[in-house]
């Protein structure tokens, strides 16, 4: 790899930051499905936690993969070693983390699911694996490709076996049920590495520039998402009518992710990813911390809050209009809980030990070679 000015820079926070705030939008949507489980809840907010809460899964995995291709430009000859953490943070998450999270979810029979932790390891084992083969360009493009072709298996492909319905939920999506299929997931992470290697070079006086940007790109993207729904409502198109076609241009398609979905949600977490660039480039702030620090512990903070949301139900009676406070209470919880593991550094036990082994072998290599 060629010298690179910005090599060693580390990560910036305003990417931690945007992950965090979609971890906020993760707890948003899983606290309204726990709160308001009971027979007598309130359905309404519910459905707007969710629908708000949808905004977390594009955010996340345009950030994941954001944070990839930013690393690739800056991390230099080291992005061998980052490379190897990312692999092994990413088995962790398919073996130990899966567990963890699947002891929470018992009742639902999340164990040998396919999860969205797993998604977005698997994503992230790919991309780590490919990144330094192929261009910034050729990865958009390869997005944009792969999300097409997974939508066109979905609407030709009709499983005749158990095994070919498990390989189409896992790989594709299935629209009957709630799942996160790794190919359409999958192209929105890798091209998303090819902005995040652009966004490597810009020099600190640029970000300000490209922050506003993108914030025009996020009002164009929710835009076209609120036309298109306003014209489908307003005009009775047999097109629209045929079952394929509804699926796929539903705002609300999240398994598999639909064109207009994308466009709401994944517009409006440009706007979050805008917002923590325009706060980073006027100056450290509070608020900036707190939420590069909640991104920096994601996964930790995915795992305690469905143990915590679990406790919910000890409550008998859940007050629609108590709702905000007891999420803000929950939020609370976690914040502390997460800051103590903050604190220890606890993020350096999410391995499987990939780094040991290589270091291990380096070691032995070299006393073999003296």
């Amino acid at each position: 790899m060629s010298h690179n000015p910005h090599s060693n820079r580390g990560r910036e926070e305003f990417l931690d930051a945007a992950r965090g705030a979609a971890m906020l939008f993760v707890l948003l949507s899983h606290f309204g499905t726990a709160y308001f489980s009971r027979g007598e809840a309130d359905r309404f907010w519910e459905a707007v936690l969710i629908r708000v809460g949808m905004i977390a899964s594009p955010t996340f995995t345009i950030v994941s993969g954001l944070v990839l291709g930013y690393l690739l430009s800056t991390t230099g000859t080291r992005f061998g070693e980052i490379r190897m953490k990312l692999i092994d943070r990413s088995l962790f998450l398919l073996t130990i983390g899966h567990l963890l999270i699947a002891g929470a979810l018992w009742k639902n029979s999340e164990l040998i699911s396919f999860m969205r932790t797993d998604c977005i390891a698997v994503s992230v084992i790919i991309g780590a694996l490919i990144v330094q083969r192929t261009s910034a360009l050729t990865r958009l493009m390869l997005g944009v490709l792969i999300y097409v072709l997974s939508w066109v298996a979905i609407s030709v492909w009709t499983p005749a076996s158990a095994a070919g319905s498990v390989v189409e939920r896992v790989a594709f999506g299935a629209f009957d049920v709630d799942n996160f299929p790794l190919i359409p997931w999958f192209s929105l992470y890798i091209g998303s590495t090819a902005f995040g290697q652009w966004l490597a070079k810009l020099e600190q006086a640029e970000v300000r520039r490209v922050a506003v940007n993108l914030a025009k790109l996020s009002i164009a993207c929710v835009g076209l998402a609120g036309l298109f729904e306003l014209v489908k409502h307003a005009e009775d198109w047999e097109l629209i009518q045929h079952p394929f076609l509804r699926h796929l241009m539903w705002v609300g398609q999240k398994y598999p992710p639909g064109p207009v979905y994308l466009l709401l949600y994944g517009g409006i977490g440009l706007a979050i990813l805008a917002t923590s660039m325009l706060a980073h480039s006027t100056g450290r702030s509070r608020s900036l911390r707190l939420l590069a620090a909640t991104g920096q512990c994601a996964f930790f903070i995915y795992v305690i809050h469905f143990y915590l949301f679990d406790a919910l139900y000890l409550f008998k009676v859940h007050p629609a209009s108590a709702w905000p406070l007891f999420f803000l209470a929950s939020c609370l919880v976690i914040g502390v809980v997460a800051d103590r593991w903050q604190r220890r550094n606890g993020n350096r036990w999410l391995t499987v030990g990939l780094p040991w082994i290589a270091s291990y072998r380096q070691r032995l290599t070299t006393v073999e070679s003296t």
